[in-house]
């Protein structure tokens, strides 16, 4: 779990958290973000 990773793996990990955290936002989007969530939608 180090630094070990390839560019590739490090890329492919960075994608998944910003997906993760995008639909975070969606699921939540009653609560914060939902201002934020107007904005994209639109």
């Amino acid at each position: 779990m180090g630094c070990t990773m390839t560019e590739e793996q490090q890329q492919a990990q960075e994608a998944r958290h910003a997906l993760q955290e995008a639909i975070d936002r969606r699921d939540n989007g009653g609560e914060s973000g939902q201002g934020d969530l107007a904005v994209r939608t639109r």
